[in-house]
């Protein structure tokens, strides 16, 4: 079991509602918004404990915010956690009940603007998301050495398999494991990767002397729906800045499964539940939990 920081020392939120009083408390001078206050998004709430150490800790040290503070929305994608937020956030009585705003929806709906965000306004607004980057899906890509083009990575069933690229992914599907796997590139379909490579080619497009790089692609999909909605807004991310190497050691059947796919800057290091790392989401056992 994965516990984040704040679950181990819930004054590390103290941090955060100092962030969310200094950032906000200028936009609102500057924007003479005071009475309008501002709003605190968290995107990835856990099981509230964040939320609920903000909001004290604002309450008891910065009361003038508190009071200006119209709303804590939290977006979690886990049917799961949300409703641990509002076992502990929304039952009659509970503290700060009136300040907070649940909503369960899938980051990939937000990147992409398929699903309502937040509604466009001038509200300075605060955004916090705790080791929520590590676990937004990425995309591979790749610049072709002889057309030059940009390739997206695809994985693949390498022979005797139905599977059509068109087909909708399931969360019940589980990877087969007599079936052995391949990488492939092709090129870029995916609208949301297509608008975050537009918006910083030189940045996010790998030149052919680097090979392929992941992308984080639904990570900026959010932070450029945020800005588009919400321009006056202050953003704090916390998430892992080193991991210890992987312990990829295979066992036989892993090597069967390995799939042909080419190392990547930023490649993900694969752990399942019971702590073993494993050199790929597919190599994993079928019906293995992984943290990515």
């Amino acid at each position: 079991m994965w516990l984040t920081p704040v679950e181990l020392f819930t004054p590390y939120s103290n941090i955060f509602a100092n962030f969310v009083s200094s950032s906000m408390r200028p936009m609102i001078e500057q924007h003479k918004h005071n009475a309008d206050g501002f709003q605190i998004v968290e995107l990835g709430g856990g099981r509230g404990t964040n939320a609920k150490a903000v909001l004290n800790y604002l309450q008891s040290h910065h009361s003038d915010m508190y009071d200006k503070l119209n709303e804590y929305t939290i977006f979690d994608t886990s049917p799961t956690l949300h409703e641990l937020q509002r076992q502990n956030l929304k039952m009659p009585g509970s503290p700060h009940y009136d300040k907070i705003k649940l909503f369960n929806l899938d980051m990939i709906d937000i990147a992409e603007g398929t699903s309502t965000f937040l509604p466009a306004s001038e509200i300075p607004t605060t955004l916090i998301a705790l080791e929520l980057l590590d676990n937004l899906p990425h995309d591979k890509v790749v610049r072709c050495l002889e057309t030059d083009e940009v390739l997206q990575a695809e994985v693949i069933p390498m022979s005797g398999s139905q599977y059509s690229p068109s087909d909708e992914p399931s969360e019940q599907c589980s990877i087969d494991t007599s079936q052995s796997y391949n990488e492939t590139f092709s090129p870029v379909n995916d609208p949301l990767l297509q608008s975050i490579l537009s918006l910083s080619p030189l940045l996010y497009t790998p030149p052919t002397s680097n090979g392929p790089r992941w992308i984080p692609s639904v990570a900026l999909g959010v932070l450029t729906r945020l800005y588009e909605c919400r321009p006056n807004s202050a953003v704090a991310f916390a998430d892992f800045d080193w991991l210890p190497p992987p312990d990829t050691s295979l066992s036989s059947e892993e090597h069967n499964l390995m799939i042909a796919a080419e190392p990547a800057f930023g490649d993900p290091i694969v752990t399942d539940m019971e702590g073993n790392d494993h050199p790929c989401y597919l190599t994993r056992p079928p019906d293995a939990l992984c943290d990515i």
